[in-house]
């Protein structure tokens, strides 16, 4: 800290130098006072890559002992657990084991109520339109066989001569 700016080194090892009337007047908030920090990453797979692979190596980079994905939040009051997960309706909830509401925060991601204490928060993705999906399908595959099995039967019983 000089007379004029306060020099930061932030956590990827970068010094940002920040006036000092800056500083003074802005809300500052320590994201290192609790020991734990919550990293985003945005991940990526090729479309011809199998499910299964890619889950597995989802999880064995989130089980990795270097990976804190989820830390078990702590609200010292009734709160709001914000997320970065997009509110699409397909995700659930559970606060302790126990289902739970979510919370659309600012119309777009989901967020959870939390009451004053240690948490643990489980997200969960149901995707109800693929069941709706491979339902349809299934329908039309067996109304497609039903008339072909129909067509195929006076053909077969001799009902029909070919010309």
């Amino acid at each position: 800290m000089s007379v004029t700016y306060t020099k930061l080194q932030t956590p990827d090892n970068k010094i940002v130098s920040i006036p000092n009337s800056t500083a003074a007047a802005a809300r500052i908030t320590n994201f290192s006072a609790a020991g734990t920090r919550r990293v985003d990453l945005t991940v990526s797979a090729s479309y011809r890559s199998p499910v299964e692979s890619v889950k597995a190596a989802l999880l064995r980079a989130a089980n990795s002992p270097t990976s804190l994905f989820t830390p078990e939040p702590f609200a010292t009051e009734s709160s709001l657990l914000y997320t970065s997960i997009p509110s699409n309706g397909n995700w659930h909830v559970a606060v302790d084991g126990v289902e739970t509401e979510a919370v659309t925060v600012c119309g777009v991601m989901i967020g959870v109520r939390l009451a004053p204490g240690r948490h643990t928060v489980t997200f969960s993705y149901h995707n109800d339109a693929l069941r709706q999906g491979i339902t349809v399908s299934l329908v039309a595959l067996a109304v497609f066989l039903g008339l072909s099995a129909l067509t195929y039967l006076p053909w077969k019983k001799g009902k029909f001569q070919r010309r």
